[in-house]
């Protein structure tokens, strides 16, 4: 039987693995930023990170 501190357990566990996978861009870029910029710029920024 799955007890609540149990059940707490396997959500934390699922969030930390899904956070994981996330997308992230440097420096706290946005998506569209990210696009908007030039295969140059995004190195640049990936360098500065």
């Amino acid at each position: 039987m799955i007890t609540k501190q149990d059940y707490i357990l396997y959500l934390l566990i699922l969030l930390v693995l899904f956070e994981g996978c996330a997308k992230r861009y440097p420096l706290g870029t946005k998506e569209e930023q990210w696009q908007a910029l030039s295969p140059q710029q995004q190195a640049e920024h990936t360098t500065k990170q």
